[in-house]
């Protein structure tokens, strides 16, 4: 009988042996091999659905159809609130149809450019419900909620008439989708949260520079330590630049922004997206003076002080835009 037992135990721990290696070599590793080829191509996919999502979400802060908003660095940077986002869209429409009377030069109108978005996020979204076995669920669950929030309002212009007569809305701006951006806003910065994750990525020098820049910021030391030591020289002196404009040692700003600018000779006004933290003009200009001359040095802060410019009048014909709504209102 004791024999029998020790049988039967042999017997039992044999066959689990024999289907955990089973599972290793039949399942577990091919599923490995599948992940670690497909992953990367899941993971860039996210990462061009965030660059979509980024390029939505700054439509309210656009000053040309044609041109980037002067706003993407505070887009980037997490400065925006929903407040932000409504003066913004105090200046935009959906169709030129609203831009008539005293907002005939006021407003933007931006519905087929939002369309556009949507389309090209919509492509996207479902091309990568392809691969959801190579997602995480925080993956899925986050990107089916971009593609509901980009599909709350429409974006055509639509006529209310009542018996023959045309009603027009005394607010003729698209103001109303103010908490919606912010949500969509709010969900962009989780999808880069998720993406400065992604280990199996194939990122160039700059992408992996704005990776580590990020955790920088966010004080994850040992990522950023682990990104620096990735990143090309140039863009390691830059990274010191900003740990130490983070530390508040003056003297090693001035020293890193001498460093920097050794490596890189790029003009000044082409490096400002870079050096855009330095908030100090006339301290910098000094400096900036006398590294690379008056002449860059003038080319610099002429072309940051007319954009900041250009930052204040967008903001302000806007403020004016709510103005000259709520007070029709009022009237009403």
């Amino acid at each position: 009988m004791y024999m029998n037992q020790e049988t039967v135990i042999a017997s039992i721990i044999t066959s689990l042996i024999a289907s955990v290696v089973f599972w290793i070599i039949f399942s577990f590793i091919p599923n490995t091999i599948r992940y670690i080829k497909m992953r990367p191509r899941v993971e860039r996919d996210i990462d061009d659905i965030k660059m979509q999502l980024f390029f939505y979400i700054q439509i309210p802060f656009l000053q040309s159809l044609h041109s980037a908003s002067l706003f993407q660095s505070d887009i980037n940077d997490g400065k925006l609130t929903k407040s932000d986002f409504e003066k913004a869209l105090f200046g935009k429409c959906l169709s030129r149809d609203r831009c008539v009377n005293e907002f005939e030069h006021r407003l933007l109108p931006v519905g087929e450019k939002l369309k556009e978005r949507v389309a090209e996020l919509d492509v996207r979204l479902d091309r990568i419900q392809r691969y959801s076995s190579f997602m995480r669920m925080k993956e899925i669950l986050l990107l089916k909620e971009v593609g509901e929030n980009i599909h709350i309002y429409e974006y055509d212009e639509h006529k209310d008439m009542v018996d023959g007569v045309e009603f027009v809305a005394v607010n003729p701006t698209i103001s109303y989708m103010a908490s919606n951006f912010y949500d969509l806003y709010l969900l962009y910065h989780e999808l880069v949260d998720i993406c400065d994750s992604f280990i199996l990525i194939n990122r160039n020098m700059h992408e992996k520079y704005e990776c580590t820049k990020r955790k920088l910021e966010k004080k994850k030391f040992v990522g950023y330590l682990i990104g620096w030591a990735l990143v090309e020289k140039k863009y390691k002196k830059l990274l010191e630049l900003q740990y130490a404009w983070e530390k508040s040692s003056k003297g090693k700003v001035e020293k890193k922004v001498n460093d920097f600018l050794e490596l890189d000779s790029l003009k000044l006004v082409y490096l400002r997206g870079y050096l855009g933290f330095l908030d100090n003009k006339e301290e910098f200009y000094t400096l900036f003076t006398s590294i690379r001359g008056e002449q860059e040095a003038q080319e610099w802060l002429s072309c940051t002080n007319s954009e900041e410019e250009k930052r204040r009048c967008f903001e302000l014909r806007n403020t004016e835009n709510k103005k000259i709504i709520e007070d029709k209102i009022e009237n009403t």
